[in-house]
């Protein structure tokens, strides 16, 4: 039984580190390029080459995708795939800790590659992932995965890239169902005392090579200061935005990215001045005020684009994990008010990747980079043509069924 176990397991390595050909697609790159009737040659879960011009494919092992679109996997950033399943269920839910200031906690170690939902992302062509924490100011330290594997082990990619903060607010407003007005945080002046005192000890500890007594929330946080961890700063107006950019440039940190950015635009030259990306929470929602356009959010990821701010897109929200799998939707969205398709994609794609620090390796279709991409039958960024047909993380072949296709399969005759 042991030897026949081990001879499957071989073969099903064989079969993946063998060349493979995906044969006449129009081939997106996700770096503003379209290539009609290209072919891309995949061995050892790389990208090997990529043909314009015939090609011999005697003996090859063929897929053809002639009329299909072959795209990159896309990237879903600041995402709580794998923390949380059902969010009325507080036993399923392991995507924030207790306390204000946790630069420690790691969302890595929680990650669960036995949910549900991640099928139903990959089966929309998102096949990698930033696993984000939540919770009050600092939230944790996020990593990135790759949306397969049998634990998180596997399935990481790279890991506690950054430590999430939410930017505290000034005021504080309603829920959506209540119109009460917003009303003034009592605790905002403390909130920002606090981080102050918080970043001031982080900056001393991180130049003592050997410290007398191991702080590990000060110990997390030392990759921010020699710019090997970026600090991901949730804030959503132009005001939070200028207060945390000056007050972490005082702390001598370098490597910020605002996530949010709802209403960004008084904001715009600093971020420039600055060379700070953003990640652009939702494209679907509604205007940040009464004064605001209907289509504000629609429009903001063209805006970014002229100003040449370095973004990307996520999703996040109410049913926030789930609704990573529309991705690709919210690109189509931003496409529709004024980014041009190919800007749209690589705003799911390789801007994602500049962002998170792994571009290098993936994040568009370039030789030597992973064969992490996948394949629709029409246009990824339209719910009416994204249907995927075959998709690939690191040159391994993705089953694309979902718990609901079984459920479809077991009850459709009766």
């Amino acid at each position: 039984m042991k030897l026949l176990i081990s001879l499957i397991i071989t073969l099903n390595l064989t079969c993946l580190a063998q060349e493979t050909i995906l044969w006449n697609g129009e081939v997106h790159t996700g770096i503003g390029n379209v290539l009609p009737n290209a072919t891309l040659v995949l061995e050892k879960g790389k990208i090997k080459k990529i043909i314009t011009e015939k090609y011999d494919t005697l003996g090859k092992k063929v897929i053809d995708v002639t009329g299909k679109k072959v795209y990159p996997g896309l990237i879903s950033p600041n995402a709580t795939v794998g923390l949380t399943e059902l969010e009325s269920v507080r036993g399923q839910n392991d995507l924030q800790e207790v306390g204000e200031i946790n630069p420690n906690v790691r969302t890595i170690i929680a990650y669960n590659t036995d949910s549900d939902i991640i099928p139903t992302l990959r089966q929309n062509g998102v096949l990698m992932a930033e696993i984000a924490p939540r919770g009050e100011i600092i939230t944790g330290q996020s990593s990135v995965v790759s949306l397969n594997g049998n634990n998180w082990e596997e399935a990481a990619y790279k890991t506690d890239i950054g430590i999430h903060l939410s930017w505290p607010q000034k005021s504080i407003g309603a829920a959506w169902w209540d119109d009460t007005p917003s009303k003034a945080n009592d605790r905002y002046a403390k909130q920002i005392e606090s981080l102050d005192k918080f970043f001031s000890d982080a900056g001393v500890y991180a130049k003592l090579k050997h410290p007398e007594k191991v702080n590990l929330k000060l110990e997390a946080t030392k990759g921010l200061f020699d710019s090997t961890k970026a600090l991901f700063v949730h804030a959503n107006l132009s005001s939070e935005i200028t207060e945390a950019v000056l007050f972490f440039r005082k702390h001598k940190i370098k490597r910020i990215v605002i996530v949010g950015a709802i209403d960004c635009e008084a904001a715009l030259d600093l971020l420039i001045a600055h060379k700070i990306p953003v990640i652009f929470t939702r494209v679907h929602s509604l205007p940040p005020n009464a004064h605001s356009d209907v289509h504000h959010a629609y429009k903001m990821p063209a805006k970014l684009q002229k100003a040449n701010v370095l973004f990307c897109l996520s999703y996040e929200g109410d049913m926030e994990a789930m609704g990573s799998r529309n991705l690709a939707f919210t690109a189509g969205t931003a496409a529709a008010y004024g980014l041009s398709k190919e800007q749209a994609l690589s705003a799911i794609t390789i801007n994602t990747a500049k962002i998170l620090g792994i571009d290098k390796t993936c994040g568009s279709i370039e030789v030597g980079k992973d064969a992490t991409l996948f394949v629709s039958e029409g246009d990824a960024l339209d719910i009416l043509g994204n249907k995927i047909t075959w998709a690939a993380i690191k040159g391994e072949v993705q089953n694309l069924r979902t718990k609901q296709d079984d459920l479809y399969d077991t009850y459709k005759n009766r």
